[in-house]
């Protein structure tokens, strides 16, 4: 059986215009087509708002909440396909717009900006077949951008979640790929900008691949890209402030990244385009650079840094083994200007270790 229907119902139309201070110029559009779908919209005390559902497909679910604001709040719920769940709560939002655009089944998709959230933008989209996806934004504070796409994607997962000044966080996670995760936090501070790549585009598979963004203090930049990296991992967690860390894992498989730094101004970037290989960098202190380039297999790379203006290097092209690993360990403790580099190529099995105090 098959139903379509335009609703703007009396108990709605209530929810509009019972407790309206401001202005009474809302205006509300729910539109389904399908079976046992179910859509609320709530708008209280929001003069100007604008909320629209459109459910094509069955057993969907939607629900948008705008609340205590004069002017203007949007909220656009699109959803075709079944049994997919969308909730939208903008409460005392100024300038806030929250857009969801669901094509395929059992997918999960939450919005929220709370109080005070001016200017605040959220998009999540999960389209093109996408399946069994859950999909999750949280911004307060102001001048919030949030993005979210899975194109293609099944059973996967994407969090933003923001409390900061000014913060912009991008999760896109495109391709045929399955299993992903990715997770943006970005909680104090201010200035900060995330992004996380996880992308397909015909070449090979990053399914079971997991990518995190942590950020604190002020003026951080991070961005994560997993492009045909088969069930690898990615972490960055940076404090202080203008801080810049880049990890790219290309072409390979099981690979394992690890950024972590405080203090100011420090620059990691990794890049894995080999199978099995693990890099950590970790910077203290001030205007570090850290760089490791991984291209073989079984390769094993460390720096630490804790002084100031300090340039470390690690490149491993080797092709070592399960039990005759690469090993590179860089070490520069508390000096100032310091330089190291360790280049490693042939086979497997060679280990060097640098440490300057």
């Amino acid at each position: 059986m098959n139903k379509k229907k335009t609703i703007l119902s009396s108990a709605i139309a209530l929810a509009l215009t019972s407790s309206i201070a401001f202005a009474d110029a809302n205006i509300a559009d729910v539109s389904q087509d399908g079976e046992l779908n179910e859509a609320i919209i709530t708008q209280t005390n929001a003069g100007g708002s604008t909320a629209s559902v459109s459910q094509l497909g069955d057993e969907n679910q939607s629900a948008v909440s705008q609340t205590n604001s004069s002017q203007p709040m949007h909220a656009t719920v699109d959803t075709t396909g079944n049994n997919n769940t969308a909730n939208i709560t903008q409460d005392d939002s100024w300038h806030a717009t929250a857009d969801i655009t669901q094509v395929g089944n059992n997918n999960e998709a939450t919005i929220s900006q709370t109080s005070i959230a001016d200017n605040s933008i959220a998009t999540i989209d999960q389209i093109n077949s996408s399946a069994t996806n859950v999909a999750s934004i949280g911004q307060t504070s102001f001048a919030n951008n949030a993005l979210i796409t899975q194109d293609d994607v099944k059973f996967s997962s994407a969090n933003i979640d923001q409390e900061a000044i000014l913060s912009t966080a991008t999760i896109l996670q495109n391709g045929n790929n399955w299993y992903l995760q990715a997770d943006i936090q970005q909680v104090s501070g201010s200035l900060h900008t995330a992004t996380i790549n996880q992308v397909n585009n015909g070449g090979g598979w990053s399914d079971h691949s997991m990518a995190t963004i942590t950020q604190s203090g002020t003026a951080q930049n991070a961005t994560i890209t997993q492009d045909s990296s088969y069930d690898s991992n990615a972490t960055v967690n940076q404090s202080g402030n203008d801080h810049l860390a880049t990890v790219f894992q290309g072409y390979g498989d099981y690979n394992s990244a690890d950024v972590t730094q405080t203090g100011g101004e420090n620059i990691a970037n990794i890049t894995q385009s080999g199978s099995y290989n693990l890099a950590i960098t970790s910077q203290e202190a001030t205007l570090n650079v850290a760089t490791v380039d991984q291209s073989g297999f079984y390769n094993d790379a460390n720096i630490l840094q804790t002084g100031v203006s300090s340039i470390a290097t690690v490149t491993q092209s080797g092709l070592g083994v399960f039990d005759m690993m690469n090993v590179a360990s860089i070490s520069q403790l508390g000096g100032v200007s310091d330089m190291a580099t360790i280049t490693q190529s042939g086979l497997g099995g060679n280990t060097a270790t640098i440490t300057q105090q």
